[in-house]
């Protein structure tokens, strides 16, 4: 629902006080016709279609084609990529 007022500008009242019928088209299109309100699933597809005559092999998925956010890195996490860099000092290996 969040999705659809983002894309929509619609108040999440609103789109809550849609009947169920309405929003159930909505989520069909949405699924079936054109992503609602998720550009990088269109341009993925987009560039997944414009690719695969060109590629040998596996044919590219759009999801190859959209950016893949890592979580946020824990404090021991930073402290071992931190660790890595460190300079071992003169008579260190």
């Amino acid at each position: 629902m969040i999705r659809l007022c983002l894309a929509t500008g619609w108040t999440l009242d609103y789109v809550e006080s849609l009947p169920i019928t309405t929003y159930r088209e909505l989520l069909a299109f949405d699924r079936y016709i054109e992503p609602i309100g998720r550009p990088w699933e269109q341009t993925a597809t987009l560039a997944a279609l414009t690719i695969a005559p060109h590629v040998k092999g596996r044919s590219p998925k759009p999801s190859d084609f959209i950016p893949v956010r890592k979580p946020p890195m824990t404090p021991e996490e930073i402290a071992a990529e931190l660790a890595k860099l460190r300079k071992p000092t003169h008579g260190e290996t």
